[in-house]
C-alpha cells in the first residue's frame, strides 16, 4: 500500500453526521468513504466539468471576438 499523506479536514457537524451514518450503513471507515468520494469528485471533475468549462469558454470567447469585429466593422461604415 502506498503511504499516505494526512490533512486538517473540517467539517460542519451536520456533515460528518452523514458521513459517519453513510459510511456505517457501507460497512467502511469514514476515512476511506471520504477518500472514495474525493476520488470520484474528482474524476467527474477532471472527465466531465473540466471540459464543460474549456468548451464554455472558447465559445464566450468566440462570441466576444465576432463582437468586437461587428463593432470595428460597424465603426468604419
Amino acid at each position: 500500500m502506498k503511504p499516505m499523506k494526512t490533512f486538517l479536514l473540517r467539517l460542519p457537524e451536520s456533515l460528518m453526521d452523514e458521513v459517519a451514518e453513510v459510511s456505517e450503513s457501507q460497512c467502511c471507515t469514514k476515512s476511506a468513504f471520504v477518500r472514495q468520494s474525493l476520488q470520484r469528485n474528482i474524476a467527474l471533475t477532471r472527465d466531465v466539468e473540466m471540459p464543460l468549462l474549456r468548451r464554455h469558454h472558447q465559445e464566450l470567447t468566440l462570441r466576444q471576438l465576432r463582437i468586437a469585429e461587428s463593432i470595428s466593422k460597424d465603426r468604419k461604415d
